[in-house]
């Protein structure tokens, strides 16, 4: 989902409105997704970003007060109070800056990533992801998930299946990391259920 110069990105201090970004499902298939992009108050006097996992924290810029990529102002406009999220005009974003919250998480510029937290799960704390507190006890601290394409021979692996086509890959990925027996998960063709 696209976040252009001029959207509202925050809350509604007076109302509790809260004006945030949700990824797709998928590239291509426009359903909501697992990820959403918050603008928080952290304090009175400052702010971040937020990306959450299905209601979850899942990654954060950490505090944010005179970062020269973002403008940010408190506007009133008739009573109410909301962040606004922008985009300074000299900035080096190119002549039609953008954000994109990708179907993983990531959160992508016109030039690139700006933000990959890609693959936050379990105890990872670093470069902004926010650590579970509900991992499984059969994962320790030195557990990964290891992207690689192939395949089980015939009869060495157990199949289960979720045809529900509102279930992303990011979703498969968590539902793997939280069974034990888990070894691996895969998704239909456009990257959903299974």
């Amino acid at each position: 989902m696209y976040f252009l110069p001029g959207m509202k990105l925050g809350s509604d201090f007076k109302t509790g409105r809260n004006w945030s970004l949700t990824s797709w499902l998928r590239y291509g298939i426009p359903d909501l997704g697992a990820f959403t992009m918050s603008w928080e108050p952290n304090g009175e006097n400052s702010q971040r970003l937020m990306i959450r996992q299905r209601g979850q924290p899942y990654w954060t810029t950490g505090d944010l007060n005179n970062d020269s990529a973002f403008e940010f102002m408190n506007v009133k406009n008739q009573g109410s109070i909301y962040q606004y999220h922008g985009f300074y005009p000299g900035d080096s974003y190119g002549d039609q800056p953008y954000r994109l919250l990708t179907d993983q998480g990531q959160a992508q510029g016109d030039n690139g990533l700006i933000w990959s937290p890609l693959y936050c799960y379990g105890y990872d704390s670093g470069n902004g992801c926010v650590a579970g507190s509900n991992s499984p006890s059969c994962r320790s601290k030195d557990d990964k998930i290891a992207l690689f394409d192939g395949y089980f021979a015939l009869g060495m692996a157990e199949d289960s299946y979720d045809d529900n086509s509102s279930v992303s890959f990011s979703d498969c990925m968590v539902r793997c990391w939280n069974n034990c027996t888990c070894l691996a998960y895969n998704t239909h063709d456009n990257r959903t259920g299974l």
